[in-house]
């Protein structure tokens, strides 16, 4: 308690955190990542799920997170269902992965699809089950949440969908191959530190102007397909 570490703006959290060790002594110069550490269990709860929600289906696993508790943060699940259905016509598997609280949202969103290359494990699995599954997958599409936090600390790729919020306030997604998709140019955002429950000039523009295209095209270009 005897020295004070300036918490500074336009920084990533993990620079900030990493501030700390500084009057320690404790250079950090090497970029460091958060990590999960499923067990062995938690991977073979992982496989059994797969095995039993898509038996004998092949083919690039993509995962998505439509859930959040902010609204504002929190792309259409119209689009997510575009995006889900696109990326399965192309013959890669996608699953939906939250907490029980997005069951309902992810349920949606997968019937509206209904296509047996889409699965739904919001609310099946535990928190470091639902890692597991993450690093199972090449990419993660997600909004600004605790899953695009948990794939960089499973080193899966993510494709962040960010609304109200912006990177700038150190909280992006923080691997190497991490990919934000945002509206720029708006003068009302960002709107809050941390999202609402609506927007406060009622249009909304943040998000409706990311395209379910925009996203398919980007996850295509990542993966290679043409």
């Amino acid at each position: 308690m005897t020295a004070t570490v300036p918490y500074l703006a336009g920084v990533h959290e993990v620079e900030r955190n990493m501030a700390l060790l500084k009057p320690l002594g404790i250079d950090v110069a090497v970029r460091e990542l958060p990590t999960l550490y499923p067990s062995a269990a938690d991977e073979a709860r992982v496989d059994a799920w797969l095995t039993a929600i898509m038996p004998g289906i092949e083919g690039a696993l993509i995962g998505v997170a439509p859930g959040t508790i902010w609204n504002t943060k929190r792309w259409p699940k119209e689009r997510f269902a575009l995006v889900a259905q696109a990326l399965a016509a192309q013959g890669n598997r996608v699953a939906l992965i939250g907490g029980p609280e997005d069951a309902s949202l992810a349920g949606e969103i997968a019937s509206t699809v209904n296509d047996r290359r889409v699965a739904t494990a919001a609310g099946a699995l535990t928190l470091l089950e639902s890692a597991a599954l993450i690093r199972r997958c090449q990419q993660l599409i997600t909004n600004d949440s605790a899953p695009m936090h948990m794939a960089v600390a499973m080193r899966t790729p993510v494709i962040a969908l960010f609304g109200a919020t912006v990177p700038a306030f150190g909280f992006a997604p923080y691997g190497e191959h991490d990919t934000v998709v945002e509206t720029n140019g708006l003068s009302c955002r960002p709107c809050s530190i941390h999202g609402g429950d609506r927007c406060p000039i009622g249009t909304f523009d943040c998000m409706l102007h990311i395209s379910a295209d925009r996203v398919v095209r980007l996850v295509n270009e990542r993966t290679g397909v043409r």
